[in-house]
């Protein structure tokens, strides 16, 4: 099993929403080199239409489920385009990926998004034992003694 805490902690960000473009997506993504990534994009209008511009090597737009999602191998910055086209009008929206070995910690917490965690070996082992870090958290003091 991958380094599940520090993966875990790493990758989970808050979605921010534009309100003039109508997308809901983050705008500031992080990844490891090699570690699969995936970002859900989603808009304010049922019948809007998604797309992507210059994805760097390495990710692919998935256009059935409105993820952008793969692996980049090299540390960097890279930074792509989200679109979105409603009623003929065209949104664009940037986002800066930040590729790192060590990544400082993104945005405060808003959940446990396990794919970005543990990918597709999602299992009840798995799920128990983030349940347990949570419990072990919740009864710990900021300074890390038991309460």
């Amino acid at each position: 099993m991958k380094n599940l805490i520090s993966s875990f902690l790493l990758l989970l960000v808050p979605l921010v929403a534009t309100a003039e473009s109508g997308l809901h997506c983050a705008k500031s993504v992080f990844s490891q080199p090699n570690v699969r990534f995936m970002q859900k994009v989603n808009s304010s209008h049922a019948n809007a239409v998604l797309g992507v511009k210059r994805l760097p090597a390495g990710l692919k737009w998935n256009a059935r489920r409105n993820l952008v999602e793969g692996k980049i191998k090299k540390p960097g910055t890279y930074v792509y385009t989200i679109t979105c086209t409603h009623n003929g009008h065209v949104c664009e929206e940037r986002v800066t990926l930040n590729v790192q070995n060590n990544l400082p910690l993104p945005l405060p917490f808003m959940g446990w998004l396990s794919w970005n965690s543990v990918e597709g070996d999602v299992s009840e082992t798995i799920v128990k034992s983030v349940a347990d870090m949570f419990k072990l958290t919740a009864c710990l003091r900021l300074d890390g003694t038991p309460s």
